[in-house]
């Protein structure tokens, strides 16, 4: 994902049939609750499975409803026969409509906010991890008191001066 800059992975079956998606905050959300490397985390635990899907000949419109309903950023484009033969992303969706004008903008809007709007899905509560480096206190706790709501001086050294910005070239003989 890091070499691709991607932030979701589809991941199929040996057939291409889409076994599920996984993105980037599912692994990181993998790695923290499961408390291991992402090397010992099988993918099936993180994926959302099964994934909602929609066919190549879908509209647009289409896919803005997959992607509402689900509260996604993106989703799995398949085959009449079910086989994975692309993804398609709001960000997709959204450089289309800027080109084409093929939609109805409240409609896009729409799918942006429903999109963004919170799950409210009751968590158990999450296990605290392990500390992995000791916090030690660098002052008593009555002097931390006193000295957190002053500034902190800053110092700087002679040769730690802040670099000089570059003139601005559509300024270039204007005065100002």
């Amino acid at each position: 994902m890091w070499e691709g800059d991607c932030g979701c992975v589809v991941v199929t079956h040996d057939d291409a049939t889409v076994a599920g998606i996984v993105t980037d905050r599912d692994l990181a959300m993998a790695a923290w609750i499961g408390g291991k490397p992402l090397a010992e985390i099988p993918v099936r635990t993180a994926m959302a499975s099964p994934a909602r899907a929609v066919l190549a000949s879908d509209s647009l419109s289409a896919v803005l409803e997959a992607l509402t309903q689900e509260q996604v950023h993106r989703v799995p484009v398949l085959d009449e026969s079910g086989v994975l033969v692309g993804l398609v992303s709001l960000a997709d969706v959204v450089r289309v409509q800027a080109k084409n004008r093929v939609l109805d903008a409240a409609s896009l809007v729409d799918t942006i906010a429903a999109i963004c709007r919170p799950r409210h899905v009751e968590v158990e509560a999450l296990p605290t991890p392990e500390p992995t480096v000791a916090l030690t206190p660098q002052a008593k706790p009555a002097e931390a008191a006193t000295t957190a709501a002053a500034p902190r001086p800053i110092e700087v050294s002679a040769g730690s001066a802040k670099p000089q910005s570059k003139p601005d070239p559509r300024n270039q003989g204007k005065r100002r």
